[in-house]
């Protein structure tokens, strides 16, 4: 006993001096290795914040030279406003924004924060001589400047000539902590060229600043890794203090308990976790004696119930042949026992699936999962009320899903598994349609909560833009014919109704459009929008056509169906770009079944129109099908795409009353069906009816303008 004391205290004296090499070790890596790290991510993160200063000053420059495009302003005015509003924007204790033009040799100062005095100046000056080096962006080199070279605003003028933007280290005066004199201190700006106007923004900060910040950061560090260290030790002490010296007590009362004396007690208070063990030794000390009988009487208990036991053999051979599960013993990779339920479930007979290796009934796919949690069930790794599932191929190679639960037991004195196994099949593919509607409920209600909020949108800006064009109309009504102020006019209504099919676009998606459907023959529209595709798709794209020409007619409304052609056929030519390909196109007309529909929500039975887009492109990959017509979701680059040709099909194909259906392998292309319901002749009549009901909206709308606004 007295071994294992001295044991314990050298136990705690190498765990106490190997959790203070850990604090110690943890230290000198974040010193030598972290800290550095994070000086760097600290310089370059100042760097980037004065290039995002002045990329917001250059925005700010350009929303004004903007508007003075628009006419809004003058140019004059517009230079002064922005020169104004950037003389204004402060960060941080002394940053500021400085502008100069491009002129040659030397560049004039236009603006100055912080010495408004250089304010008009031609910065020739030879004291300007400071650059040292300059750099393009973060991840690009840093040149260093040789002697004749830097002269810092010629430095700014070839960095905005050859690169319209980058980082310039110089010597800048710097004010003294007493605001007097000024000293000359290494500063790292960011310039930016602002074509339009000529002008060269920039702002930067001092890289001692930046040095301050991190030796203010290095000591902060220093004194909190001496409060953890300090901390650490205290709490090492008292923790190796607190756990052996009741542990040597429990080693004193062990060596009573082994010496004989079973009446032996655990003296001492105990706490926590050694207060429990401290009752659980004494519980088991005071249980010895009496276990000792108890397994003399359970000894001879155990003979009687093996006479017993034979007895039940046979019930429970009867129960397991008439189990509702399949039972199955697996010992070393093979089957050693079935029930007749599984050879229902398999198709083959007990003599053909006696000694036959259990994984030849498992689906490729999931043998290797199987096998794995069987060994480990063996091995005692996997607990004995663990569920797990996976499909098993019959004898006609029928897949079917099953639920195992199963126990590790001894099978004729060697190691084996005990399996359940539940056909589950009808339940998996109930759950796997359930899934399905789920997801196509979760697209629904995207595009109509979406949709909702475009329509109101577009409504509301309708509104605004019928009164522009109801104005300008009655303006120019008033102008006499030779008036310059016409043109201006001309352009309001035109820039109108590139507008209203903007709404209509927006309308179109949303499925609130007020375009009637009316019955048409699709196949004059379709041939109409691929003509028009032919003089826009590259001639590397082969187009094919496949029409029957006596289909049934469709209530649809031509503009939308023309949209719907031009957004498939503009995606199958954007995925066919790097290669040749071919765009096949067809109409014809089918009849969907009442089973077929059953498997789609969006399709109905009876007489449609189907229309096939089909590409030899690059296809969609499988991460990317579920978010195909998710409104602005797009895999092109940027400017490229919105994101709204697809989900504006959907909206399209939603408001005729269709169904659409898309197939691809990435490599393979993409198949695009699209089910129109074939128009009926009562349709047909109604619709036609309410046409010719409709009012001219724009003659309607220019008729009450004039008489609220003129006499008479």
């Amino acid at each position: 006993m007295q071994r294992i004391a001295a044991l314990l205290e050298k136990t705690g004296t190498r765990i106490m001096g190997i959790a203070l090499l850990i604090i110690l070790l943890f230290m000198l890596s974040f010193f030598l290795f972290l800290f550095p790290m994070v000086e760097e991510e600290l310089f370059d993160s100042r760097k980037m914040a004065a290039r995002n200063l002045v990329e917001a000053a250059y925005n700010l420059a350009a929303n004004y030279a903007q508007r003075a495009e628009s006419s809004d302003m003058s140019q004059a005015r517009a230079k002064q406003q922005a020169i104004r509003a950037i003389r204004s924007m402060r960060f941080s204790d002394r940053g500021y924004f400085w502008i100069n033009d491009t002129t040659r040799p030397y560049p004039r100062m236009i603006l100055h924060s912080a010495l408004p005095g250089l304010e008009g100046r031609v910065m020739d000056d030879a004291s300007y001589n400071m650059a040292t080096s300059i750099q393009a962006d973060l991840d690009s080199e840093v040149v260093k400047l040789a002697r004749g070279e830097r002269h810092l605003f010629q430095v700014f003028l070839r960095i905005a000539r050859k690169h319209g933007e980058g980082f310039v280290t110089y010597d800048w005066p710097k004010p003294t902590a007493d605001g007097g004199t000024e000293e000359l201190y290494p500063k790292e700006s960011y310039i930016k060229l602002f074509a339009p106007w000529g002008w060269i923004i920039g702002t930067g900060v001092y890289i001692d600043d930046i040095h301050q910040d991190i030796a203010q950061l290095h000591r902060a560090v220093v004194y909190a890794a001496m409060a953890i260290l300090l901390v650490a030790l205290l709490l090492v002490f008292l923790l190796m203090s607190t756990i052996t010296r009741p542990i040597k007590q429990l080693v004193a009362f062990a060596g009573d308990v082994a010496g004989g004396n079973l009446e032996a007690r655990v003296k001492g208070r105990f706490r926590g976790e050694l207060g429990e063990l401290k009752a659980a030794i004494s519980h088991m000390v005071e249980q010895l004696q009496s276990r000792m009988q108890e397994a003399e009487n359970k000894a001879q208990e155990a003979e009687n119930a093996r006479q017993e036991l034979r007895k039940n053999e046979e019930k429970y051979r009867i129960l397991v042949e008439n189990a509702h599960e399949s039972i199955v013993v697996a010992q070393d990779g093979r089957l050693r026992f079935v029930n007749g339920r599984t050879c229902e479930l398999t198709g083959y007979s007990v003599e053909e699936l006696a000694n036959r290796f259990f994984d030849s009934l498992v689906h490729p796919g999931d043998r290797g999962m199987v096998k794995e949690r069987h060994f480990k069930r063996l091995e005692g790794s996997v607990p004995d009320d663990a569920v797990y599932t996976f499909r098993v191929l019959d004898r006609e190679g029928r897949q079917k899903w099953v639920e195992l639960k199963g126990v590790a037991i001894e099978w004729e004195g060697r190691p084996a598994t005990l399996n359940f196994l539940a056909d589950i099949t009808e339940k998996k593919q109930a759950e796997q349609e359930r899934q399905s509607l789920e997801a196509r409920l979760r697209q629904a209600r995207k595009i109509e909560a979406l949709g909702t909020l475009t329509g109101g949108v577009a409504h509301d800006f309708n509104n605004i833009l019928n009164i522009i064009m109801g104005y300008s109309e009655l303006v120019e009504n008033e102008l006499p014919d030779t008036s310059s102020a016409k043109k201006g006019l001309k352009e309001i209504q035109t820039a109108s109704l590139r507008a209203r099919d903007v709404i209509r676009q927006l309308l179109t998606f949303s499925r609130k459009g007020d375009e009637a459907h009316t019955s048409q023959q699709l196949v004059l529209i379709i041939k109409e929008g691929l003509r028009m595709m032919r003089h826009t798709l590259p001639s590397s794209v082969e187009i094919r056509e496949c029409m029957d020409r006596d289909l049934p007619l469709v209530m649809a409304s031509p503009t939308q169906i023309h949209q719907l052609i031009v957004n498939l056929c503009k995606n199958a030519a954007d995925a066919m770009a790097e290669k040749d390909g071919v765009l096949e196109v067809s109409l014809q007309a089918v009849v969907v079944s009442e089973q077929e529909a059953a498997s789609d929500p969006d399709l109905s039975p009876g007489e449609h129109v189907k229309l096939t887009v089909s590409d030899t492109g690059h296809g969609i990959a499988a991460g990317h099908m579920e978010r195909i017509f998710d409104p602005y979701f797009t895999t092109k680059d940027v400017h490229k795409g919105t994101g709204l040709g697809l989900s504006g099909v959907l909206g399209i194909v939603k408001s005729h009353g269709g169904a659409i259906r898309v197939s691809s392998e990435p490599g393979e292309g993409t198949r695009f069906e699209i089910f129109f319901p074939a128009a009926s002749r009562e349709t047909e009549g109604v619709q036609r009816q309410k046409i010719s009901t409709l009012p001219a909206g724009r003659s309607l709308f220019c008729l009450w303008m004039t008489r609220l606004l003129l006499p008479g």
